[in-house]
């Protein structure tokens, strides 16, 4: 799921595309990369169309941030 990111303001932002209507799919961060298991569900959202646009205040935890998309079966 591709999806394009920006930083702006205190806020963390991004659209995604290719989505599948109807499916549920999982907003998930780390600070972490070499962590499998280090990813925190953020949000869960149902896709009503193929492409959204989400964003939310930069964690103030931590001085950087991985995101991903994944979609469940």
């Amino acid at each position: 799921i591709p999806f394009d990111l920006a930083v702006s303001g205190g806020r963390v932002s991004f659209g995604i595309s290719n989505l599948t209507a109807r499916a549920t799919n999982l907003i998930e961060r780390t600070s972490n990369l070499t962590l499998s298991n280090g990813w925190t569900v953020v949000t869960s959202f149902t896709a009503g169309a193929g492409t959204t646009n989400w964003s939310a205040p930069v964690p103030a935890e931590t001085s950087n941030a991985f995101y991903r998309v994944r979609s469940l079966p």
